[in-house]
């Protein structure tokens, strides 16, 4: 996922103003895009921190700069997601559905569970307890995933890369173990703390987000705020600082 820009200019008369002062059009295009892909670094941060509640570190570094290089008469650039975490899922995955609406991916967690028949269905999904403890980003910490898919016997690799086992030695008098409705389908996961349940995830069917991070509404608005100021900037520097305003160059995003 990523926002891109893409610039052309025939403006001959800033050509020349340059030239006789040995400067160069596309360093000074060049300069003012990469300035500009700097800011919308900057304003997707923000706008993650006004939509997110307390968003993560790593959500917030998730996005990275692509400058405009030295070669071609066509300068791109733009930011974009990693698109593979350092450690967990990938940002873009879990930021996509807020971004353009629509169902989410499956959660490793949920992959696993839909690998024990009749845990998980084919369209079900899992939400967070309300009262089960999480950290301080409102998440339940990876590790009692891992946990709980090992106490519950999935097989094959959980969060974090671990080797799940089945039938691993519980903590104290706390278990993992499935809750069922009186017709005999489970509908959580609880933690049992001396024998009472916490429920750690709830079964719910596919949810639905709505978009509310509107990444490429900020990306453009930022484009066309930075790069004429920028680009003016730059102009005015390599003339000395006697360099009239201009008009900007164009650009798409």
């Amino acid at each position: 996922m990523s926002i891109s820009m893409t610039t052309r200019t025939n403006a001959d008369s800033v050509i020349a103003a340059l030239e006789e002062k040995g400067r160069r059009m596309a360093d000074l295009v060049r300069f003012a895009i990469n300035d500009t892909v700097d800011d919308m670094v900057v304003s997707q941060r923000v706008e993650m921190r006004k939509v997110f509640d307390n968003p993560r570190p790593y959500t917030l570094n998730a996005l990275y700069p692509r400058y405009a290089g030295r070669r071609g008469n066509i300068l791109q650039a733009g930011i974009a997601f990693r698109e593979f975490g350092v450690k967990g899922t990938p940002a873009y995955k879990y930021l996509t559905p807020h971004i353009k609406g629509g169902p989410r991916r499956l959660k490793r967690s949920e992959v696993a569970l839909r690998n024990i028949v009749g845990i998980l269905g084919a369209n079900t999904y899992t939400t967070q307890g309300r009262n089960y403890e999480k950290d301080q980003y409102g998440d339940i910490p990876g590790g009692q995933y891992t946990r709980m898919l090992a106490e519950l016997g999935v097989l094959g690799v959980g969060l974090g890369g671990s080797k799940a086992q089945r039938g691993p030695r519980r903590k104290g008098d706390k278990r993992f173990d499935l809750m069922y409705r009186k017709d005999g389908r489970p509908f959580a996961i609880a933690e049992f703390r001396g024998g009472q349940p916490v429920i750690m995830l709830v079964f719910t069917g596919m949810p639905n987000y709505q978009k509310r991070y509107d990444f490429y509404g900020v990306a453009r608005r930022q484009v066309q705020e930075s790069l004429p100021k920028h680009f003016n900037r730059i102009f005015s520097r390599m003339m000395g600082g006697g360099g009239s305003v201009v008009t900007p160059i164009r650009a798409a995003a």
